[in-house]
């Protein structure tokens, strides 16, 4: 499914491992393309699944009146790699819940400490919660009949994912 073949623009035909992997970031970094976001999730899942790639650098640049050799430069790549997969494991080990709502945007929960909850909807829309709310009283009706209990931020839960989310927060509370 990660290496779909384009159906518009100049790389039309071609699958996403054939184009220059400058297109495809630009590309993952897309909401929507022809109106769709297949291609842009298409991107971002291909490129997760390639090992980085070192860029390649010149043998030296001026950098802030500073001259930065090749070597140093991938030493600084490197590095950034290693953090980024630092950063990427502690998201991964403190993210809890994960799903698709009903209209197509990606919830996730993340839980960093009990009183630390971090709500995201979509790609750019985060909240930070300290806990549970009630639905409220103008949404209950609507809320019982999808089987939601509770609220997290702005996001209904079920008792199995706030079963879920409860387990993760006695599990930081130690």
């Amino acid at each position: 499914m990660t290496d779909i073949t384009l159906n518009f623009g100049k790389h039309k035909g071609q699958k996403l491992s054939e184009v220059p992997v400058n297109y495809v970031e630009w590309l993952s970094k897309q909401l929507f393309i022809c109106g769709s976001q297949d291609a842009p999730l298409a991107a971002r899942a291909f490129l997760k699944s390639q090992p980085a790639r070192m860029p390649r650098f010149r043998d030296r640049v001026t950098l802030g009146g500073y001259i930065v050799t090749a070597e140093e430069q991938e030493d600084e790549w490197r590095e950034r790699q290693a953090y980024e997969d630092e950063c990427d494991a502690a998201l991964a080990e403190h993210r809890v819940l994960s799903w698709t709502a009903s209209n197509g945007k990606d919830i996730e929960i993340i839980v960093w400490a009990a009183d630390d909850i971090l709500v995201r909807v979509g790609s750019f829309d985060e909240h930070r919660v300290e806990g549970f709310q009630p639905v409220p009283a103008s949404q209950q009706t609507r809320a019982k009949a999808m089987g939601v209990v509770c609220q997290l931020g702005p996001v209904g839960l079920t008792a199995e994912r706030k079963a879920v989310v409860e387990a993760a927060i006695r599990k930081f509370q130690k």
